[in-house]
Formats: structure tokens, sequence, C-alpha cells
């Protein structure tokens, strides 16, 4: 792994991370159930970070 594909899963990372906090903290405003927040999380953070990764982290050099 080079120092660039660090940063960019870094950047990734970061914003899983933030949009997981936001996504909690709008559901919990609205008043939701803790478990409705949870799945909004697994529906909207995990493929959105798998497809950045795959197709900005990991990409092969052209």
């Amino acid at each position: 792994m080079n120092h660039r594909t660090l940063l960019r899963y870094a950047c990734v990372a970061a914003l899983g991370c933030f949009a997981t906090m936001a996504i909690a903290a709008t559901a919990e405003s609205a008043h939701l159930d803790y478990r409705l927040g949870i799945l909004l999380v697994i529906a909207l953070v995990t493929p959105t970070t798998f497809a950045l990764h795959s197709l900005w982290t990991y990409r092969q050099a052209r």
C-alpha cells in the first residue's frame, strides 16, 4: 500500500464515520427507534463506502 492509497482510505473512512454520525443524529432528533437508525446506516453507508473503496481507493493505476 502506498501513501496515496492510505490517504484515500483515510478519506473514505472519515466520510463513512461522519455519515454514520449524521444519520444517527438525524434519526435520534426525529425520535425514531434506534434500530431504524442502525438499519439506515447499514443500508446507506456500507454500500457507499464499499463503492468508493472499489472505484477510488483501490483502483489500479492506468
